[in-house]
């Protein structure tokens, strides 16, 4: 699909726009912006126009009725910006005082005359080359004819990762077992594959096998635990690291996942339980045992200290309070001779 002189960073910026929800556009408008006379100063105001007219959950396609009632500040900019792209041949506008109807019906017009050419160029094609061998596998697996922009992403898939028929078949069957065979998802599952460094039908299968015990691993860890809600990526990637890369088995994460069990953060008290036993090299469900006899004792330990340590405090203050409660009783006479010497 061509682009055209509008750059990368334009097409980025206009797909973020419409993504976000700030205004819904005619899909043409972004799929055939250089076959339909649309340059970005032009498709700019296009966005504009719309935003004035309504939000995102507006349909994008005519009639649109613009009434000064409705708009009172901003019928005239609205006004001009109409008739500026009625003078581009993209909208058709009809008049009537303060109110004012345009519509699409200039660029849809454009639109059929390009669909209509674009057909012709793949008849005659289909006549010199006989059928795409991808595009007619992929229809052939999804059961339905392909409309113009799965044709393009599906081609996209083949220039940019050198997916062949099989590979693409791969993609189609993937979705379809996921029963999902939108286009955006399995633009996903391509990309995903090529990142992975998938370059064929076994290659993916291995990787999607790697992936279906990944998760089921990572189901049976939450459901143990005690967790209901989906993990984040964060904690996916937490899951991951301890069999991946600290090399604990099932059968040790199990063992943290007990001692984790009634904590406020479960996941995180068992990987800071999984990160100590790395750092002490534990490796078997023995050494975790053996690991956390250790750990009781050296607990008991503590305490009992912090107990003798605790009487030994009160013993010697206890001490300290009878030598002063024991101070020899001082009779009545005792102090005669000092008031004696002082009155001399």
């Amino acid at each position: 699909m061509s682009r055209g002189s509008m750059g990368t960073g334009e097409l980025e910026f206009l797909q973020a726009f419409v993504k976000r929800g700030f205004v819904t556009i005619p899909r043409m408008l972004m799929d055939y912006p250089v076959e339909l006379g649309i340059d970005y100063d032009t498709l700019g105001k296009l966005i504009v126009l719309l935003s004035y007219y309504g939000g995102a959950t507006d349909s994008a396609f005519g009639p649109h009725v613009v009434s000064r009632k409705v708009n009172p500040h901003d019928f005239d900019q609205i006004c001009s910006l109409a008739t500026d792209l009625e003078q581009r041949d993209i909208v058709r506008i009809e008049e009537a005082g303060d109110v004012f109807t345009f519509t699409f019906v200039p660029l849809f017009s454009r639109l059929r005359v390009h669909w209509a050419e674009e057909d012709e160029r793949l008849q005659q094609e289909l006549e010199t080359n006989g059928p795409d061998p991808v595009l007619a596998a992929a229809q052939k697996l999804l059961g339905r004819p392909l409309s113009d922009r799965e044709v393009a992403d599906i081609q996209d898939w083949v220039s940019a990762y050198q997916y062949d028929t099989d590979m693409v078949q791969a993609i189609i069957r993937e979705g379809q077992s996921q029963g999902v065979t939108r286009m955006t998802y399995l633009n996903q599952i391509a990309r995903t594959w090529y990142e992975a460094g998938v370059r064929s039908p076994e290659e993916a299968e291995h990787l999607m096998q790697k992936n279906r015990k990944t998760a089921a691993k990572h189901k049976t860890i939450i459901s143990y635990i005690g967790i209901k809600r989906q993990l984040t990526g964060a904690e996916q990637a937490m899951l991951d690291r301890w069999s991946e890369e600290w090399g604990f088995s099932n059968e040790v994460i199990m063992k943290a996942c007990d001692l984790a069990t009634g904590s406020q953060n479960p996941l995180q008290y068992a990987n800071r339980v999984l990160e100590n036993w790395r750092d002490r090299g534990v490796k078997t469900v023995a050494d975790t045992e053996q690991a956390e006899a250790e750990h009781k004792r050296r607990s008991v330990a503590a305490a009992s200290d912090s107990t003798r340590g605790a009487k030994a405090g009160r013993g010697s203050a206890q001490r300290n309070s009878n030598v002063f409660l024991k101070r020899e009783k001082k009779d009545d006479t005792y102090y005669d001779h000092i008031f004696k010497k002082f009155d001399d």
